[in-house]
């Protein structure tokens, strides 16, 4: 009876632990945090499209220069996709089914521009590639050229910065690129050469659509810190989303504290002015009952 008893309070026990427990776990509970903490600038933008709330800087946007900005994005993005892609993939597969000298050494050597920022390295191209930079000089003067007779590709447009961008952020694509024709494209490259097939006919066949998802998810990533990036694009005077965003955001802000201080100020306007007013009307107040002590009126 004893023992049925203690396992009687033991259920009992259990049943009031799970009605107390609480229903979000830690992990959970730190997921929401971290998630909100991430949707605050999003909120942030949705709040600024509300009525009252400084609407009319977005809707100005809209009617002049976001159609502008929506198609250099997407310009933009289209490019870094392509050179991102062109020169990963081609890496990848030179690296690891090719065989040279030095290859090893490529193999993390191609790593190593993701150790770059991209506004780092758009300052280094701007440098070297202008009217006065090392570049443009030597030409200059090693084939006797006046300035202005000749062309050269100015750096700091549109097309410069997808170069840029392609320089910096292709390793996304050439890592999981790399490592999709490593483990997966190799058993089938070997039934593929047994069957006669040639190399570009199993590069086409065989081991680029068995590295498509690697290929896409690192275009993906590639695609998603140019979205991000604000410092390259502003450098280069290229109006992007994200350049429009900053200056909406800032005017937004400049907009709701001038509203919020027009009050305070207007009123601190008024006691001033009001207290200047009686600070002058108080020594003619004064000279007035002065001057009234000396006039005599006839009897």
């Amino acid at each position: 009876m004893s023992s049925l008893k203690q396992r009687t309070h033991y259920n009992s026990l259990f049943v009031w632990l799970n009605v107390l427990k609480p229903t979000l776990s830690i992990l959970q509970a730190a997921a929401l945090v971290t998630a909100a903490l991430i949707a605050i600038p999003l909120l942030t933008v949705v709040a600024s499209l509300l009525p009252g709330a400084g609407s009319d800087t977005w809707s100005h946007l809209l009617d002049t220069v976001l159609p502008s900005y929506i198609a250099t994005t997407l310009y933009l993005c289209a490019g870094v996709a392509v050179g991102t892609i062109t020169i990963g993939t081609s890496a990848a597969w030179l690296v690891t089914m090719h065989d040279f000298p030095g290859r090893r050494l490529f193999e993390w050597a191609l790593v190593l521009p993701l150790a770059v920022p991209t506004y780092v390295m758009a300052y280094t191209y701007t440098d070297l590639l202008q009217f006065v930079g090392p570049v443009q000089s030597w030409l200059r003067a090693t084939f006797a050229l006046a300035p202005g007779s000749y062309w050269f590709p100015d750096i700091r447009t549109l097309w410069g910065a997808v170069v840029i961008f392609t320089f910096v952020l292709y390793p996304y694509v050439y890592l999981l690129a790399r490592s999709a024709f490593l483990e997966r494209a190799s058993g089938m490259l070997d039934v593929g050469r047994s069957l006669g097939m040639g190399p570009w006919r199993r590069f086409y066949s065989i081991a680029l659509p068995l590295a498509r998802p690697a290929i896409a998810a690192g275009a993906a990533l590639a695609l998603m810190e140019t979205l991000a990036d604000y410092g390259a694009v502003s450098y280069f005077g290229v109006q992007t989303f994200t350049t429009g965003i900053y200056r909406a955001g800032f005017r937004w802000a400049i907009a709701r504290r001038q509203r919020s201080w027009r009050r305070p100020c207007s009123a601190l306007w008024r006691c001033c002015c009001c207290s200047s007013a009686s600070a002058a009307a108080r020594p003619a107040s004064m000279h007035l009952r002065a001057a009234s002590r000396f006039i005599h009126t006839p009897d």
